[in-house]
C-alpha cells in the first residue's frame, strides 16, 4: 500500500486518515438512517471524533519517520491489539481484561514510534466507543486507560530488547498468578 501511494504520487497517512474518518461517519450516518433524532451518546461521540480528528491530524504530523518501518509497524500494531483480544476470548477468564488491554499497549509499543502512536490512539478511540455507545462507566474507562498507559510504559521499558518476553515479569501489575496463558512463555 505504502509503495502504491508513493507511485501513485499521494501520501499514504493522508489516505488512511481520511478513510478512517470517513467509515467513521459513514457508519455513525447508517446509525441513525432511520429519521429519528440521534440519541445524546451519539452527538458526545460526534463531537469527539471532531476533537480526535484534529488531534489525529497533528499526532500524524508528528511521526519523525516516514520511511518502510513505519506504516509496517503501524499495521502490526494493529495485528498486536487484535492477536490480544482474540487471545482474551479463548482465555475466558473473569476480570482478565485489564491484563490483556496492558499486554496489547506493550507489544505495540514495542515495534517503535509508529506502534506507541497506533496504542495511544486506538485505546482512546476504543475507551470513547465502551463510553458512549457501549454505556461503560467513566471510572470503568478510566481504569481500562490506566491499564493502556501501564502497557505503554512498560514496553518503552522493552522496546530494544531482542530475547524472549516473559510477560509475567514485563507486565506483571494486572496479571493473576491464576492466568497462565500458553503463548505468554
Amino acid at each position: 500500500m505504502y509503495l502504491s501511494s508513493e507511485l501513485a504520487g499521494g501520501n499514504f497517512w493522508d489516505g488512511f486518515r481520511q478513510g478512517v474518518i470517513t467509515s467513521g461517519l459513514n457508519h455513525l450516518a447508517h446509525a441513525t438512517a432511520d429519521g429519528l433524532s440521534e440519541p445524546p451518546h451519539v452527538k458526545r461521540f460526534k463531537k469527539m471524533l471532531k476533537k480526535w480528528r484534529k488531534d489525529f491530524q497533528k499526532a500524524i504530523k508528528s511521526i519523525p519517520d516516514y520511511t518502510y518501518e513505519t506504516p509496517v509497524d503501524f499495521i502490526g500494531a494493529g495485528v498486536d491489539f487484535a492477536k490480544s483480544y482474540i487471545e482474551m476470548i479463548e482465555t475466558n477468564f473473569a476480570n482478565s481484561d485489564k491484563y490483556f488491554h496492558s499486554k496489547a499497549n506493550f507489544n505495540a509499543t514495542r515495534r517503535g514510534p509508529a506502534g506507541e502512536f497506533f496504542a495511544k490512539y486506538f485505546s482512546n478511540l476504543r475507551e470513547s466507543y465502551d463510553m458512549y455507545i457501549k454505556g461503560d462507566s467513566y471510572f470503568q474507562s478510566m481504569q481500562d486507560q490506566k491499564a493502556n498507559i501501564y502497557g505503554r510504559t512498560q514496553g518503552l521499558q522493552y522496546r530494544n530488547w531482542t530475547g524472549q518476553i516473559d510477560y509475567s515479569l514485563a507486565i506483571p501489575l494486572y496479571r493473576t498468578n491464576r492466568l497462565l496463558i500458553q503463548s505468554d512463555y
